[in-house]
């Protein structure tokens, strides 16, 4: 696995944020093919300029930039934690300003007192579901993402999640975006990913119950995670691992529009909280046939809110193809790059 890749890794996950926001307009739309209308409609993909100018990137990719930047620091432990709270504090008053930061986020870092030996510890939020919470896991993969470091990876992606959306559909949706990240370094087939979920959640669960945080309320909160990952291994028939998974013979933008919908939150647009924007990408890469420009139509352009989904997806493209097949102008100009790039050199650097 190259250095390039850890570094498209980071840099492509903040332009999939960009294009599945476009600076919130495509709230305003209702379907994928809308918005891939209006994509076509300004020359395609391949003719967007994501830049601080017209495709802004938002709170998931500049809490995922202090996650980086943290964990190349190379501290650990309680360290680390308070070392990124630090950072989650500081951003709000540096990188965040001028963008729309949710309320969610903006209570949870108004609590955080990093100095204090309890003071990264937050409250179970039944609200804190926002599944661009679940960017941050990327560079946690990035980060540990051999095999022996299993522990350490559910570890760091829960706490790290947690430190401001407490809830297990945020550092589940987290916790995801991490393994998945460490199985396209080890280079395991897309099929085996689903499979290897359902494998690492009880033993999530036993972290969970070992830390003690709020017990209870995590604990009843627990299965709905396992609840939309389940039936969706089952119907693309992945849950050996080992079977090539079932898409339709026609999986166009309407039919992923009605399949992304069937695992959304009850009354929540496809893709909004932490259990389901790391299951769009996982189908959008899984459906896309290594092309980005599939890519971003089934991740960063579908009905639902394609933020989350479109940066998870965009960095499990780089783990996988670095920055080959995406256009220039998609990435060269994104926010915070040569910050990026520099937090996944020293990501590569530690990591082996």
């Amino acid at each position: 696995m190259s250095l390039e890749s850890f570094q498209a890794a980071l840099v492509l996950g903040a332009c999939g944020e960009a294009l599945g926001s476009m600076n919130s307009k495509w709230d305003r739309y209702a379907s994928a093919s809308a918005k891939q209308k209006c994509v076509s409609d300004l020359g395609g993909v391949g003719n967007i300029e994501v830049s601080d100018i017209s495709w802004q990137v938002e709170e998931g990719t500049i809490l995922h930039l202090s996650s980086s930047e943290a964990l190349a620091s190379g501290k650990s432990s309680k360290s680390y934690l308070h070392e990124l709270a630090t950072r989650y504090v500081d951003c709000m008053g540096s990188s965040m300003s001028g963008k729309r930061p949710s309320n969610v986020l903006l209570q949870a870092t108004t609590h955080l007192r990093p100095a204090e030996p309890d003071g990264c510890l937050q409250t179970f939020n039944h609200n804190a579901t926002d599944g661009r919470a679940a960017l941050r896991g990327v560079c946690v993969g990035l980060r540990f993402h051999k095999p022996n470091n299993i522990e350490q990876l559910i570890a760091t992606a829960i706490e790290t999640t947690r430190m401001t959306h407490h809830n297990p559909i945020a550092y589940l949706g987290a916790l995801t975006a991490a393994l998945f990240t460490s199985y396209a370094i080890q280079g395991r087939e897309l099929r085996e990913w689903g499979a290897g979920l359902l494998h690492i959640l009880p033993i999530a669960l036993g972290y969970v119950v070992s830390a003690g945080d709020n017990l209870e309320a995590n604990q009843l909160a627990w299965n709905d995670f396992g609840r939309a990952w389940e039936p969706y291994i089952q119907m693309r028939g992945i849950t050996d691992g080992q079977s090539k998974p079932k898409f339709p013979r026609k999986y166009g933008a309407q039919k992923r529009d009605e399949v992304y919908k069937q695992f959304a939150a009850p009354g929540e647009a496809a893709g909004r909280w932490g259990h389901d924007a790391p299951l769009i990408a996982y189908d959008a890469l899984m459906s896309c046939g290594g092309s980005w420009e599939e890519l971003c139509n089934r991740a960063m352009f579908h009905g639902g809110d394609g933020r989350g989904s479109g940066s998870i997806a965009a960095s499990w493209y780089g783990v996988t193809y670095g920055f080959a097949g995406v256009p220039s102008c998609n990435h060269t100009e994104v926010e915070f790059r040569e910050r990026f790039i520099e937090a996944g050199r020293k990501l590569y650097e530690l990591s082996w």
